[in-house]
Formats: C-alpha cells, structure tokens, sequence
C-alpha cells in the first residue's frame, strides 16, 4: 500500500471512530428549552433556538440575554483565527426560500473540544482536496455552553448568527 493510501486510509479510519464515539442527545419533549437544574444552563437544540429568533429576533434576545444556554447541534463551520477558536453549530440550513441561523461560540480551545473539532475539519478538507471521489465523513454533534451575548439578522450569505461567547464546546 502507497503513502498515499496509507493516509487516506487513516483518515477514513480516524473519521469512522469520531463519528463512532457520536451519541444522540436526549430529546425534550417538545424541543423547548429547559433549565437542567445541575448546570443551571437553559438546554435547547440549535434548531429550536434558531426556529425560535427567525419567528422573532426581538422576542428571543429578550428571553434569553445574559442567560447561559447549552445549545446541542451539528458543526457548521470551524476555524482558528489567532489563539482563538470559532465554532458556529448549525441551526437551520438557509436556501431561496428559507432563512438560516447559526449559533458561534468563540472558545480558547484550553479546555474545550474546540481545538480537535477545528483539526477534524481541517483533516477532512485536506483529505477532500486530496482524494476528491472520497465521501465526506459526518460533521460532529456538539454541544456548546455559553452565555447569550447577542445576535445578528442574515448578512449576504443569508446566514443570521447568535452569539454564546465566551462558551465552551464538547463533541458528544
């Protein structure tokens, strides 16, 4: 087996396993928030808290300002830009007809899972860019715990973000 191979394999391999370690998180009844009375965090899905600020952004930043969420999602986008690293976890997919939202978090990366979540989307893009005919592996679930410090309605990518930062991630 060439180099090559060898890697893509490990890759391939690597992807398998986090996506392997994945666990669903318990759903709530109606997908609402609710406070976990052990974190004190309001816990609620990416895509409720972004169904819940597109109906009315007024409204949401209202209720939850200030507030600790712990928001569970899908990986959106990930990136490190200076000694931080930027983890934005999918609300809603935005397309002609459809507004999206995604909700950041902004973390130092010390002790959080977002230095592996930004090296897993880096390896799997160079393995993309590499091997073009390889699947794309599944983005990880999250969860991302921070305090709701603002929000922003869609920009030209047709995008509108909530804020958590400063917040901590951890892939489930």
């Amino acid at each position: 087996m060439n180099k090559n191979k060898m890697y893509a394999s490990m890759l391939m391999l690597f992807a398998v396993i986090v996506s392997a370690c994945q666990k669903t998180p318990e759903s709530n009844s109606a997908n609402q928030a609710k406070t976990n009375p052990k974190s004190d965090a309001i816990e609620i899905t990416a895509q409720a808290l972004s169904n819940e600020w597109l109906a009315n952004p007024a409204e949401t930043d209202k209720k939850y300002m200030g507030k600790t969420l712990s928001v569970t999602g899908e990986v959106y986008s990930s990136v490190k830009i200076g000694d931080q690293y930027i983890v934005d976890v999918l609300g809603i997919m935005f397309d002609e007809k459809t507004r999206g939202a995604k909700i950041s978090c902004v973390s130092d990366g010390k002790e959080d899972d977002a230095r592996l979540i930004v090296g897993v989307q880096e390896t799997n893009e160079k393995m993309l860019r590499d091997y073009p005919s390889a699947k794309a592996p599944p983005k990880p679930k999250v969860t991302a715990k921070g305090t709701y410090s603002r929000s922003a309605p869609p920009n030209d990518a047709a995008m509108a973000f909530i804020d958590l930062s400063p917040c901590k991630v951890l892939m489930f």
